[in-house]
């Protein structure tokens, strides 16, 4: 609601000014617009906030909204009201003057989905400028595309380079669109592709006892205490012993670079614990970053 093409959490949207992606409606026409049974993303302007607010009551809806933090507003403090009162605002978080929180030209997409994007549409816009071809031509993206096809490349490959010239160019006409799905199809498996079974424990056992038979092999020590913890983080916690706490520092659907955390069982006698202690020893000032365990 109220969003444009810099700050928009979906394709189609309601936008308070013409821009790309916008759907041509007033939002507050039809109440239907409210109530779709998912999670809003409003952020409407200081002038239409009392009536925002006005159709979120009257509609139960539902939302996440964006707004700056402008006490002197009169409809800011029926956001809090007193402990009387049913609270509007479930919870909140409040950032620091200045900050961003959707980069601005970048929608609400990742970092790390950004930098795929401009990787992309960069060699997209080489291999154009070299053979004559003007970069922003759907045509040169389906030729581009017909050489990744050759060179192998996977689907996933293809999609993100059709993402990132919708996003910095234009969605290709609907008869391109179909050409682009149609070779995008050419790229499937025809025999699906066998998933690893799951790791017995007997395996983890195996490192474990590798490592311990040789810990001058700092590598091999490195890839037994992620594998242990790996495989313990998959199982349920046991409060009656000790545990650990793990903590991704960054992940792919991380938008905000908070981190993931989860706790592990542990005891103290345990292989893995002396692992891990003589791993900590060995290397007492590195970040641990520990190997997956379908490639140890």
């Amino acid at each position: 609601m109220f969003a444009d093409d810099k700050n928009s959490k979906c394709e189609r949207f309601i936008s308070r000014h013409p821009c790309r992606g916008a759907i041509g409606v007033d939002a507050f026409a039809d109440s239907r617009l409210w109530s779709t049974g998912g999670l809003l993303w409003c952020v409407p302007p200081p002038s239409l906030l009392c009536r925002t607010l006005a159709w979120m009551r009257g509609t139960r809806t539902t939302c996440i909204l964006g707004l700056p933090y402008w006490t002197s507003h009169p409809v800011f403090t029926s956001l809090f009201p007193p402990h009387h009162s049913p609270p509007f605002v479930k919870d909140y978080i409040m950032y620091p003057e200045g900050s961003h929180v959707l980069i601005p030209g970048e929608g609400a997409r990742a970092p790390a989905t950004m930098r795929s994007y401009r990787g992309s549409i960069k060699k997209l816009r080489d291999f154009a400028i070299d053979r004559g071809l003007d970069p922003s031509c759907p045509t040169s993206l389906i030729i581009y595309s017909l050489q990744k096809v050759n060179e192998g490349k996977a689907l996933s490959t293809l999609r993100t380079l059709s993402a990132a010239f919708t996003h910095f160019v234009s969605p290709p006409p609907p008869i391109l669109s179909q050409i682009l799905s149609n070779i995008h199809h050419t790229t499937r498996r025809l025999i699906p592709v066998a998933h690893h079974a799951h790791v017995p424990r007997e395996h983890i056992d195996c490192l474990i006892q590798y490592a311990t038979n040789h810990p001058e092999d700092l590598s091999s020590l490195r890839t037994a205490v992620g594998a242990a913890l790996s495989f313990s983080a998959l199982l349920r916690l046991l409060w009656s012993s000790g545990y650990l706490r793990l903590t991704i520092r960054r992940a792919k659907n991380d938008q905000f670079s908070e981190g993931r955390n989860t706790f592990v069982s542990i005891v103290e006698s345990s292989p893995t614990f002396s692992l891990f202690h003589a791993y900590k020893e060995r290397v007492p000032s590195s970040v641990w970053v520990f190997p997956s365990l379908s490639n140890p």
